[in-house]
C-alpha cells in the first residue's frame, strides 16, 4: 500500500488460530492517538475504499487500522472467499482486543 498521509505498517494477529492481515496508520508524533479500525461489508477488500477513509483520519489526527476477514484478501482461512459471519464477529472482537 502507497503511504499518502502518515505512517504506515503491516499488521496481523490471530482470530481463533486464523491470521488476519491488514496494515495500521498513525499521524506521527506523540501518542497515544485514538484509533478506528475499518474492515469492509461482505465480500469487499481492506484495498477498495477504506484507504481514503483512513487518509481523512489520519488527517485529523485519528490512527487507522484496516483488516480483511478471514477467507478474503491477504488473511488466512477456508474456503476462500467464502463469507462467515459468526467468524466476523469474531474478527472484530480480535481486532479491537
Amino acid at each position: 500500500m502507497t503511504d499518502r498521509v502518515g505512517t504506515c505498517r503491516e499488521v496481523e494477529f490471530s482470530s481463533n488460530g486464523i491470521v488476519l492481515r491488514g496494515w495500521l496508520r498513525s499521524p506521527g508524533g506523540d501518542g497515544p492517538q485514538p484509533l478506528v479500525i475499518l474492515a469492509h461489508g461482505l465480500g469487499g477488500l481492506k484495498e477498495w475504499t477504506i484507504p481514503e477513509v483512513a487518509d481523512a483520519l489520519v488527517g485529523a489526527g485519528i490512527a487507522a487500522m484496516a483488516f480483511d476477514y478471514r477467507n478474503f484478501g491477504d488473511s488466512n482461512g477456508l474456503p476462500r472467499e467464502e463469507v462467515d459471519h459468526y467468524g466476523r464477529i469474531e474478527d472484530w472482537q480480535s481486532a479491537i482486543s
